[in-house]
């Protein structure tokens, strides 16, 4: 259970539901070009190549909108409970016991709060305001109740399975216009960089990092890598970067290369002192 001494209510900004109505007007506009290409070009294959365009756009419009409904709700945190109140009237209230996992969606960005049956109970978009807050605090819950103490960081974006999807959904049109106009060395040299793109994005793009009792665990779409404290020599962060953008954070380790991890920089300073914390802390009872 959460200790806490006020009720915290969470909800989104003017600034995020302006946000909305811009990205569901710019969806709308972009619609012209693949309608365009279905209806009005002569060329018989830029119909092929602007069908799927204009069937992602619509479920993009579709998710944009139905984010829209939901600009109003907010999230109630008391002492008992995580609340999920509508405007629509009805409320869901998950008592914190309950609560026994989150899974990330990256493309939706929200979490689905998760309870013992594996069924989401309610959720969580990450454009709430003080949206960091709300997700240490969920995160610190998590860990308490793990039977071995892990605490989980979720990338935002992690981005792998979607740059996978987006490299491979190009390659699939751009072998499509192959087939008409044949090979060449700019369109193998294309090819080559989506394949790139796709192999980086299921090996390279980090999508959790856990901090347990024994080690960390980097988890990737296709792969892990599990650096035990014992091998780790020093953590630095990043000093200079931007604002908003990534800031690194460099295991430094004994005998074996350095591992980088970009994350969010808003959030990298806070990951770093819980990774040294665990890291210190498992020092000292060796």
């Amino acid at each position: 259970m959460v200790v806490m001494d006020t009720t915290r209510r969470y909800t989104f900004s003017s600034g995020t539901r302006a946000s909305a109505i811009v990205c569901i007007a710019s969806l709308l506009l972009f619609t012209v070009f693949p309608c365009w290409l279905i209806w009005w070009s002569d060329e018989p294959r830029h119909a092929i190549i602007g069908s799927p365009v204009l069937i992602g756009l619509c479920i993009s419009i579709v998710w944009a909108i139905r984010f829209y409904t939901r600009i109003y709700d907010s999230v109630l945190l008391t002492a008992q409970a995580l609340v999920y109140e509508s405007t629509k009237g009805t409320s869901v209230t998950v008592p914190w016991e309950q609560i026994v996992g989150l899974v990330p969606h990256s493309v939706r960005r929200r979490y689905d709060v998760l309870d013992a049956r594996g069924a989401c109970r309610m959720q969580i978009s990450y454009e709430l305001d003080n949206f960091a807050e709300l997700e240490a605090t969920l995160r610190n819950h998590l860990q308490k109740s793990s039977p071995n103490g892990t605490m989980t960081w979720f990338a935002k974006p992690a981005g792998g399975r979607v740059i996978v999807a987006i490299c491979g959904g190009v390659l699939a049109l751009l072998m499509f216009g192959l087939w008409f106009d044949g090979m060449n060395s700019k369109s193998l040299f294309v090819a080559a960089l989506l394949v790139v793109g796709m192999a980086w994005g299921s090996f390279f793009r980090i999508e959790k990092v856990i901090i347990g009792k024994e080690g960390i665990l980097l988890g990737y779409w296709k792969r892990k890598i599990t650096i035990p404290y014992a091998s780790i020599k020093n953590l630095n962060l990043q000093e200079d970067y931007l604002p908003g953008a990534w800031r690194d954070i460099r295991i430094e380790r004994f005998n074996y290369r350095h591992i980088k991890i970009e994350w969010l920089a808003d959030e990298a300073a806070s990951l770093h002192q819980d990774m040294e914390t665990a890291w210190k802390a498992a020092t000292l009872l060796r």
